[in-house]
């Protein structure tokens, strides 16, 4: 669907061909509950199916959505498919919303000095995706060498979202200023 050749041909009504002349698309779903394609089809072995792509607005963001429907085993398997289709697209969209990648104020870790004292370390500036309830997605923290001070909002790592390939780079900053070794632990380490 990232081919606009592809994507054209597939959202196609009617196609005017060779010999054949004018060719109704047999997929009526396109248009409705955002679907913009792509492939029906029907046989004894695998019965109605239909991979689709459907697109919506969510709370102002474009969502793209792609799915399939399998083993439509009706008396019209391709009608079944397409109305399937856009159950799942009307339900899929309905349970979309804007939520927040992480809750706010969630504690993702602690700066530890080697003299006891300790700071917690979150996210500021929280981005928002649009998703469902539940949608979990895979991050990793990445921290790189400290600062010599350590003092409220510094900048203390990084947490990486991967969202289907798009990275989202969240900062992690110090809630509070560390505090530094006492004179005793000074005079008592090298």
């Amino acid at each position: 669907m990232t081919l606009p050749a592809f994507s054209s041909v597939v959202d196609m009504e009617q196609a005017t061909l060779p010999v054949a002349g004018l060719v109704d698309n047999f997929n009526f779903a396109l248009g409705h509950d955002g679907i913009v394609g792509i492939k029906t089809g029907t046989d004894a072995a695998a019965g109605g199916c239909f991979l689709f792509e459907a697109q919506s607005t969510v709370d102002g963001k474009k969502v793209t959505l792609i799915g399939a429907v399998l083993g439509q085993r009706t008396s019209s398997p391709i009608t079944a498919v397409l109305n399937s289709a856009e159950d799942l697209s009307r339900a899929a969209f309905a349970a979309m919303t804007t939520l927040p990648l992480l809750p706010q104020g969630q504690l993702l870790g602690r700066v530890v000095a080697q003299w006891g004292a300790s700071v917690r370390v979150g996210a500021l500036d929280v981005p928002t995706i649009v998703g469902w309830p539940g949608l979990t997605l895979p991050a990793q923290i990445r921290v790189g060498s400290l600062p010599s001070t350590v003092t409220t909002d510094t900048r203390v790592g990084v947490l990486k979202v991967d969202l289907d390939g798009d990275n989202i780079d969240i900062a992690l900053r110090a809630a509070k200023p560390l505090r530094g070794p006492s004179a005793i632990w000074r005079l008592t380490r090298r």
